[in-house]
């Protein structure tokens, strides 16, 4: 339960008040200047400031992550491939292009 009190809306740090441009600066050349930032005052008040997340506790019987344990399998013949038989229909087309029929254009 998120404690009373607690300052959602307040960053836990906030730009340094007393923070000044250095005169050397140029933004063209340096880029934008963003000032460093400080713990907020704010927040030593409070019992704490930004987004609230439950803490977690340790589980003791927590033992890793689980993996499925390797048993033995003594009927695995290995892995599974089809079985090689004859084709005695097989045939294969050596010079396909030859057995083509004649393609006549018809112009219209």
């Amino acid at each position: 339960m998120k404690p009373e009190g607690w300052l959602d809306d307040e960053p836990l740090s906030i730009p340094d008040p007393d923070a000044e441009k250095p005169e050397e600066w140029d933004d063209e050349e340096d880029g934008d200047w963003i000032a460093p930032t400080v713990h907020n005052p704010a927040c030593d008040a409070a019992p704490g400031c930004g987004e609230w997340k439950r803490p977690n506790k340790a589980n003791p019987k927590y033992k890793g992550k689980w993996y499925a344990p390797m048993i033995d399998n003594p009927a695995y013949i290995g892995e599974w491939s089809p079985r090689k038989i004859p084709n005695p229909g097989y045939f294969e087309d050596l010079e396909p292009v030859k057995h083509l029929n004649m393609i006549v254009r018809i112009s219209t």
